[in-house]
């Protein structure tokens, strides 16, 4: 969050000789003075706009003696939200004073927040042209430029605010929001701890300097910061949304809800803090709870675009592919830029078998952002479903530049490597998903069989030991360490749940073929492929490599 710059001016309760009042009067209306003046925001907005209506309608005041209650019942009138009150208020302050250049900054920001910045930029030059030395007005301009994009002007005009007023806190902070938009992540942690070395009671510097440790990753220190924030402003709700979002980054899920529920009770239209709340919901597995706040979320804001995708992939999750889709029509349709959305609606419609409208939204992902490397990967797998395999290579490829770090694409093209008989690079693409993920079982598992196809040593000796050896599919490795035969992993096959025991099945008989066929025994490995392509479910991958194995030995499924 940033701090704007509202120029509240003071109104002056003079007594001349020419006019007497009882003490009670004077008192009442200084009283009522106190109010509108509000410096140090002691009266809510609604007593304030009663006091400063008070102070105009008392007739005591006329013409620009009376510039400074409209002024402030503006600024009143800007707090409470109502924006088109603010704006007339201020209008008529500069009626009664076209000099008074406090006035042109408010309506400017007024404006800025009504999303009208050309007039909300016009108002703050009007407000510097008349006084130069005006640091709020430029930090306010700055804000206004900033939510154009413009982010040059910005930086020049928080730069012009800090220079005339060195100790100015908030422009500091309202900088370090511009790098943090500008992803330059150290110089706007160096912007808002310069806010809070001037202002160490500043709860949104505090909350803005631990966002940007939470864009770098730094969680402990993103953790701090919020502390602090919601330390000293305990209804900073806005705080105790981001800090559960580093919750549950940190995969504490159960501590993220509790701040997110804080959040809710503080602003119980707060959407954005359902909408994460959903998300941890989704992470621990409990869909429908996860649906329900995304419900809430739409329902706060029908056009948010987040949540709509975020519901679609919960349904998803639950199996709902159609509504899950559906979900992503409705994020596209409010948000046509929104290339997570197409990469999720490609997924899905991959899931319904419609390979043609995936490859096509993959592509518009991509289109969008063509550094999408998921995208890539995904639209590489359709590739592969669909057997153009050369395509499916080249997007692996581009996933893998632009994701180096990528194990999934390593191994996916490692497959096609492999059915194509380019052994030695599937080893290579192999052992870099292994590098890259040493507790994988399967990337193991894979350039083990690349390996002995190629009349490699073995490293599975080497590379098992990371493995979890006491869960499933430790078993098939013991198989390829010689520990185990195909009988006995048929016999390991085990579990209550008849899903995962039909996916281990699936596993034995395919990788009890790949270990029978490496002994020559191509009978026994055509038998087992046979039942591995007829009973894998379809998305498992060695559904996929037993009919590739099958076409490459010259048999049917």
């Amino acid at each position: 969050m940033r701090g704007i710059g509202i120029s509240r001016v003071l109104g002056l309760w003079l007594v001349t000789g020419t006019w007497l009042a009882a003490p009670c009067a004077i008192a009442q209306i200084q009283q009522q003075i106190d109010g509108c003046v509000n410096d140090d925001k002691g009266f809510a907005p609604a007593a304030q706009i009663g006091a400063c209506t008070a102070v105009i309608q008392s007739s005591k005041w006329s013409g620009r003696e009376i510039t400074w209650a409209y002024n402030n019942r503006g600024n009143a009138y800007y707090d409470k939200g109502d924006l088109g009150r603010a704006i007339a208020d201020y209008d008529e302050a500069i009626r009664l004073d076209p000099q008074y250049a406090a006035t042109y900054n408010n309506r400017g920001n007024a404006y800025r927040v009504k999303g009208e910045f050309d007039r909300a930029i016009a108002d703050h030059n009007e407000a510097i042209r008349r006084n130069p030395q005006y640091a709020v007005a430029f930090n306010s301009r700055g804000v206004a430029y900033e939510a154009k994009g413009d982010f040059d002007r910005a930086f020049a005009d928080y730069g012009e605010a800090i220079r005339l007023d060195p100790q100015y806190a908030i422009a500091f902070n309202n900088r370090g929001i511009a790098y943090d938009a500008k992803h330059d992540l150290d110089h706007a942690i160096a912007d808002y701890t310069d806010a809070i070395r001037l202002d160490p009671k500043y709860a949104q510097a505090y909350n803005n300097r631990g966002n940007a440790y939470y864009h770098k990753v730094d969680l402990d220190r993103a953790l701090a910061d919020y502390n602090q924030a919601i330390g000293l402003d305990p209804q900073y709700a806005a705080a105790y949304n981001n800090r559960g979002n580093a919750y549950r980054v940190n995969g504490e899920f159960d501590r993220a809800i509790a701040d997110y529920d804080q959040a809710i009770r503080l602003d119980p239209q707060y959407a954005v803090a359902f909408n994460n709340r959903g998300i941890a919901y989704e992470a621990k597995g409990e869909f429908d709870r996860a649906i329900a706040d995304y419900n809430d979320a739409i329902r706060l804001r029908s056009s948010y675009a987040h949540a709509y995708n975020n519901r679609g992939l919960a349904y998803e999750a639950k199996g709902e592919v159609d509504r899950a889709i559906a979900d992503y029509d409705m994020a596209i349709r409010l948000d046509p830029k929104y290339a997570h959305a197409y990469n999720n609606r490609g997924l899905a419609r991959e899931a319904n078998g419609a390979i043609a409208d995936a490859v096509a939204d993959y592509g518009a992902a991509i289109g969008l952002n063509p550094n999408y490397a998921d995208a890539y990967n995904n639209r590489g797998n359709a590739y592969r479903i669909m057997g153009e395999f050369d395509r499916a290579i080249a997007d692996y490829g581009e996933a893998i530049r632009f994701d180096p770090n990528s194990a999934d694409a390593y191994f996916s093209r490692g497959r096609l490597y492999l059915y194509g008989a380019s052994v030695a690079k599937a080893q290579a693409d192999f052992r870099q998903a292994g590098e890259l993920n040493s507790k994988n079982a399967y990337f193991a598992l894979w350039l083990d069989i690349a390996e002995r196809r190629d009349n490699v040593p073995s490293h599975l000796t080497q590379t098992a030991k990371p493995l979890d050896m006491t869960a499933w599919p430790a078993p098939v490795v013991r198989l390829f360490l010689g520990d185990m035969t195909p009988a006995t992993l048929l016999a390991a096959v085990d579990d209550a749940n008849p899903k995962i025991r039909q996916g281990q099945m699936c596993e034995a008989h395919f990788f009890s073929a790949e270990f029978v066929l490496l002994q020559n025994a191509k009978e026994e490995a055509l038998r087992l492929f046979r039942l591995a392509a007829s009973d894998c479910p379809k998305s498992f991958i060695e559904w996929e490599a037993a009919n590739a194995e099958l076409k490459a030995l010259g048999a049917t499924p």
